[in-house]
């Protein structure tokens, strides 16, 4: 616990927020969020050049985008949620989502010492370099 730098201090507090986060959100709500958001960002990515030919001005083409981006990810969101809550318990729900916050902090760690990027400031994450 020494051995710590202020960086790790911060990173493990984010860690413990995601944590806490999924305890009330649940696994279903993380990987709902997870998956809602790539459906979000792909309807971005592949919308763009699909409504090229349909609307000239600028605006209104980043506000049906935008619109569209926003009901997918909620109903994709909403369905898988839905899913989940049919086949797992909330408590088991409620537990398994605290622990993927818990491994979510810990991929942090892990991605910043696979990019070795400032690994002076943290500890941890150049304990973790040693193993890549």
């Amino acid at each position: 616990m020494s051995n710590l730098l202020p960086a790790d201090f911060v990173i493990l507090a984010f860690a413990l927020v995601i944590a806490i986060t999924g305890l009330f959100r649940g696994i279903s709500g993380t990987i709902g969020f997870i998956l809602g958001a790539s459906a979000g960002i792909g309807t971005i990515v592949f919308g763009w050049d699909m409504t090229q030919a349909y609307f000239d001005s600028l605006l209104v083409r980043v506000v049906v985008i935008g619109l569209i981006a926003l009901l997918l990810f909620g109903l994709v969101r909403l369905v898988f949620t839905k899913f989940v809550h049919c086949l797992v318990a909330q408590p088991g729900d409620a537990i398994f989502g605290f622990f993927s916050g818990l491994l979510l902090g810990a991929a942090l760690f892990a991605a910043w010492a696979w990019l070795g990027l400032g690994l002076e400031y943290s500890f941890i994450a150049s304990a973790i370099k040693a193993y890549f």
